[in-house]
């Protein structure tokens, strides 16, 4: 396996951590423009694909993701969550947990993983240690 983006340290530019959680990490994403809120959860241990997990994994990592999403729509009121999960260009399993609004951006289209360019500006880190603290008072 060559290096993670996850089981190294390339993630830490772009993402905070909120909690460790039963078998995975949930974390909030550095770009928050259009979906404010937006979190991945991030299975521990190397796995890339849902069949290498055990029983318990399967089970606790579901469970950390609900966890995770009750928490963001407590957090950050919103019309519905979407979830993803692709792995083309990052093979560690994890889930995208998205908030999105109606007739916000992406309403009924899938959610980007990635914003426009131009808008590829991580918020500051008050503004998302705040967001994060929103998220950890209802985990």
């Amino acid at each position: 396996m060559s290096e993670c983006y996850y089981c190294g340290d390339e993630y830490k530019k772009y993402m905070k951590p909120i909690a460790e959680l039963s078998v995975s990490y949930a974390y909030m994403a550095g770009y928050q423009k259009y979906y404010p809120g937006r979190c991945i959860v991030c299975l521990k241990r190397h796995a890339e694909e849902w069949f290498e997990l055990t029983d318990e994994e399967l089970c606790g990592f579901s469970r950390d993701i609900a966890t995770v999403a009750r928490a963001i729509e407590a957090a950050f009121p919103c019309d519905k969550l979407n979830y993803g999960i692709c792995g083309d260009g990052n093979r560690h399993l994890h889930m995208h947990i998205v908030p999105k609004l109606k007739d916000g951006y992406t309403w009924g289209k899938l959610f980007e993983m990635l914003p426009p360019v131009e808008d590829q500006i991580l918020i500051p880190d008050a503004q998302l240690d705040a967001m994060i603290e929103r998220i950890r008072a209802h985990l």
